[in-house]
């Protein structure tokens, strides 16, 4: 980002000579040889407030971006709270917030519902998947420890990656995208129980793809 500069000092200004002055004609050559020091101030006076400018902008930008992202971050948060498991499995009224699971990815409710099964994931727009909220963030080294209610894409090309998953607990979701053309073993770890399993163990992501997971109070699932 660009940073933010001050401007050079005024130059002193060499006084003009008044018509008539004994010394005008030292005095008006000094002023005239001045001139170029004036031309650089003003040419330094300019490129500064640019730079200036583009530094706000670039800032401003940035905090949109960010306020955007928080935005995003804080309602993935309130529908992680408020997770009611499988879509499929709820009937009558559902008030925000809320979330549920359905073909694979976590949906967020926008609006209230008096009947759920009306309203499908994917095909309503009364929901929105988690993973269009989630602010991205690229993991370019060989580990990393995951927040649930981000977005991963693992770009570290350097060998096996390993991922720290966030403490498990119902309602926790976590998106990892695995770039194309990376065959590497990208290693799930410490987040307690994957897919079901009876015993805590690492996990194992070979393939490039996009990995929604999602913790139902048991395991991490949506990983295969």
């Amino acid at each position: 980002m660009t940073s933010p500069v001050a401007p050079d000092a005024a130059p002193s200004v060499p006084e003009f000579p008044a018509l008539g002055d004994s010394s005008f004609n030292s005095k008006a050559y000094t002023w005239g040889t001045w001139l170029p020091t004036l031309v650089t101030w003003i040419t330094n006076v300019v490129a500064d407030a640019y730079q200036n400018a583009l530094s706000a902008f670039e800032s401003a930008t940035a905090s949109a971006a960010s306020a955007a992202a928080s935005d995003a971050s804080a309602l993935v948060s309130i529908g992680s709270s408020n997770f009611k498991g499988d879509w499929a499995a709820l009937t009558g009224a559902l008030n925000k917030p809320a979330s549920v699971a359905h073909a694979g990815r976590t949906w967020l409710l926008l609006d209230n519902l008096a009947d759920v099964t009306a309203a499908v994931p994917g095909v309503s727009a009364s929901w929105r998947a988690f993973d269009a909220l989630l602010p991205v963030i690229p993991v370019t080294t060989a580990y990393a420890e995951l927040v649930s209610g981000k977005e991963y894409s693992v770009l570290y090309t350097g060998g096996q990656v390993t991922l720290k998953m966030p403490p498990p607990g119902i309602g926790g979701a976590v998106v990892i995208d695995i770039a194309n053309k990376r065959y590497d073993t990208v290693l799930l770890h410490n987040g307690g129980l994957f897919m079901d399993e009876v015993a805590l163990d690492d996990y194992m992501l070979v393939d490039p793809d996009r990995y929604a997971a999602r913790h139902n109070g048991v395991s991490w699932r949506g990983l295969a």
